[in-house]
């Protein structure tokens, strides 16, 4: 097999993938050192080159740009730690080059991302993704004459500077999320003392409080690569009946969290959580194909791939996970979350299967030059 990755635009060398993610570069191992530790990508191997912007370098990165050679051919880029947390100075310095980078090359720069950054801006704010996200779910809800069970758990956005109603409120309990996404601290309360105490003394000003669903405490995580679905579980918020110290106390430790009791909050207490940690837990289910006969979950494969298509057609993203909750008593299916370019984690063979994707992406680049 020829080393280059396609020879019909007289290109005697290997793709060139760069990388942008902030703000840790070693990102890139995702796509760099796992290419050259697994078999599963031995069909293209040799073809792809994986270069990697270094935002924490002094070079900005427009000069990182001037003495790439060759040119990239493909970009993928991740920017949701640095827009979810612009405050922070790290942060704001990739940002700064970032932006100073799209003011030189912006054109040739979202020619060749996979990823668009004007997406990534709406997944990094959980206002903006859950809006777009109820939209889809009412679309995906209406397909194939209403048959089809999907939504999102009712929502508002939230400052704990600014007075209330307390009977606007979704009902108790409360899931209670920062607005950036990128912040994974998250509470759930039972009432409006514990959603005060919560939000009070944490950094955040604005939140969304969503509904708790209650669903076996499972989340089932869907991984996207083009037209490629997997579907795989993992342990999630268990299902609580009623709010006494010792559920709550025992509600804590299975997740990884914090008991906030009753005497500190004046109500019944509230549980603090890492969303990024009580997926983590024990009790993952395996994660496959969605066309895989094995696959035994209680998902509705036709509701997942119609909000496959949604999330989509709307961000123009082919590389993308969404977390789906269902309804452990109707079987609505409720998502949650997206995000682009997930860890893919379970997924088998999906350096492979990103493989193709990049060189269907600089094909179609070749094709336009």
């Amino acid at each position: 097999m020829s080393s280059t990755w396609d020879s019909r635009f007289g290109r005697n060398r290997n793709l060139q993938l760069v990388t942008c993610f902030a703000v840790d570069p070693n990102r890139k191992s995702m796509l760099l050192n796992d290419y050259k530790s697994t078999d599963a990508t031995s069909e293209l191997e040799g073809r792809v080159d994986v270069v990697a912007f270094d935002v924490l370098s002094e070079t900005s990165l427009v000069g990182q740009w001037e003495k790439m050679d060759p040119k990239p051919d493909v970009i993928v880029s991740r920017l949701h730690k640095a827009l979810g947390s612009p405050g922070e100075e790290v942060h704001s310095n990739t940002i700064k080059k970032f932006d100073e980078l799209m003011s030189t090359h912006k054109s040739e720069f979202d020619k060749l991302n996979i990823i668009p950054v004007e997406s990534q801006h709406v997944l990094v704010d959980r206002y903006k993704m859950t809006s777009y996200l109820q939209r889809m779910a009412r679309v995906v809800s209406l397909a194939n004459g209403g048959s089809l069970k999907c939504s999102t758990p009712s929502w508002m956005t939230f400052s704990k500077s600014a007075a209330f109603n307390p009977a606007d409120l979704p009902p108790f309990p409360i899931v209670v999320k920062p607005k950036s996404t990128a912040i994974k601290k998250m509470g759930l309360v039972f009432d409006v003392a514990g959603l005060k105490h919560f939000c009070n003394s944490s950094d955040c000003e604005d939140y969304s409080l969503e509904q708790y669903i209650p669903h076996s405490g499972v989340v089932y995580k869907i991984y996207v690569i083009a037209k490629h679905i997997f579907v795989g579980g993992r342990p999630s918020l268990p299902d609580i009946d009623e709010p006494t110290p010792s559920e709550l106390n025992n509600f804590a430790s299975e997740v990884k969290g914090e008991h906030v009791p009753e005497s500190q909050t004046g109500g019944k207490g509230y549980i603090i959580f890492y969303s990024d940690v009580i997926t983590r837990r024990d009790g993952e289910i395996g994660c496959k194909r969605i066309t895989d006969p094995d696959l035994s979950t209680s998902c509705c494969t036709e509701t997942i791939d119609t909000l496959r298509l949604a999330i989509e057609l709307e961000w123009n993203i082919e590389l993308f996970g969404f977390d789906v909750l269902v309804d452990k008593n109707d079987q609505t299916h409720y998502v949650v979350d997206c995000n682009a370019l997930p860890g893919y984690k379970g997924v088998p063979n999906f350096l492979g299967h990103m493989n193709k994707l990049f060189i269907r992406h600089g094909i179609r680049k070749g094709l336009q030059e």
